[in-house]
């Protein structure tokens, strides 16, 4: 009798794997998805992978306001997905990880490639495909070509290991010194450490990418919260997901800082997507969004973002509040450390 190949793939998130989930129904193949949000959550300095997470869970409910992505009670993360993958892999004859090209699905790859070299287990299994586009916009059930398969080898995993130590350091220094490296054995890397260093408070204005991708499409007339939304899908890259999206959304309309005028409805959690969806969801992605003067002023660099707001949020392993703001200079390709 002809043994039946097991095989195993992974996605970085929800879409994707569904997109795998479709392409290869009936073949027998099982898909896991790696769907951890990394690009404005904390990544702890904690190699064992059950740690990890317990260590990200506290920091998530210690203050979730510094956390990009999560909302209370809504935390689904955690090492279990991990731990069902190490127990099958020896009875797993093949391996793919279809890594997406955003940067957070690229952070999510090193997280995946630094833990399995890590493992006693065999890696000659394991295989990168990488995609042009996400997975998840492609229709799976269009022909296409084969997909590019890559052998995951040793300086591969070494890379991985060595990138991802240096995003959950307690400073960026590391991370920008990627940019002098060679990065080659992982192609998406090096788009990645630029995507991320430009998520640092920038050098002249205090804004991240994100939040000055958020200003700019607010200073266009007869934009709603619905629009700011879909500016951040039709990014290329897209950096930002829906629940970071509207969390920041709140964080620029909040006097604190009051960069956006017009927000209705709020706050952007939980509650307003099950028992207030009817009165409070429709208002607020409806709501008629304005800059403020300040906004303005954040947007054109004469006022500084980091200063005026009181900086608290996290990068990486890098927890950046006011007397801790490092900043990034894509002009002159330059961390500038706190005073």
């Amino acid at each position: 009798m002809t043994k039946i190949s097991r095989r195993l793939f992974l996605a970085s998130d929800a879409s994707s794997g569904g997109h795998l989930k479709r392409r290869f129904a009936g073949d027998g193949a099982r898909v896991e998805i790696i769907d951890t949000r990394l690009v404005r959550d904390p990544a702890p300095d904690v190699d064992d992978i059950a740690a990890f997470f317990a260590e990200r869970h506290r920091l998530h409910q210690a203050c979730p306001a510094q956390c990009g992505s999560w909302i209370p009670y809504f935390d689904l993360t955690d090492a279990t997905g991990f731990t069902s993958i190490e127990a099958d892999w020896p009875s797993v004859e093949h391996v793919e990880f279809w890594a997406d090209p955003d940067p957070n699905s690229q952070l999510a790859l090193l997280l995946f490639l630094a833990w399995i070299a890590r493992q006693d287990l065999d890696t000659g299994k394991l295989f990168l495909v990488q995609g042009q586009t996400r997975w998840g916009e492609i229709d799976a059930d269009i022909p296409m070509p084969p997909a590019e398969r890559v052998a995951v080898d040793a300086d591969r995993l070494r890379l991985a290991r060595d990138a991802w130590s240096a995003f959950r350091s307690p400073t960026p220094e590391r991370w920008a010194e990627l940019l002098e490296a060679d990065l080659s054995p992982l192609p998406r890397l090096r788009e990645t450490v630029a995507i991320m260093l430009g998520e640092l408070p920038d050098s002249r204005t205090g804004l991240s990418g994100a939040e000055r991708l958020m200003l700019s499409t607010v200073a266009s007339d007869h934009v709603t919260a619905l629009h700011v939304q879909l500016a951040f899908v039709r990014a290329d890259p897209q950096v930002l997901m829906y629940w970071e999206v509207g969390k920041l959304l709140d964080q620029l309309a909040d006097p604190r800082a009051l960069a956006i005028h017009g927000l209705a409805c709020g706050p952007f959690d939980r509650a307003m997507h099950e028992e207030d969806f009817e009165a409070r969801y429709h208002g607020f992605k409806n709501s008629r969004l304005t800059l403020s003067d300040l906004g303005r002023a954040f947007l054109d660099g004469r006022e500084d973002y980091a200063l005026r707001r009181d900086m608290d949020r996290w990068w990486g392993g890098t927890h950046l509040t006011g007397a801790n703001c490092w900043r990034w200079d894509a002009e002159r390709r330059m961390l500038t450390p706190p005073d």
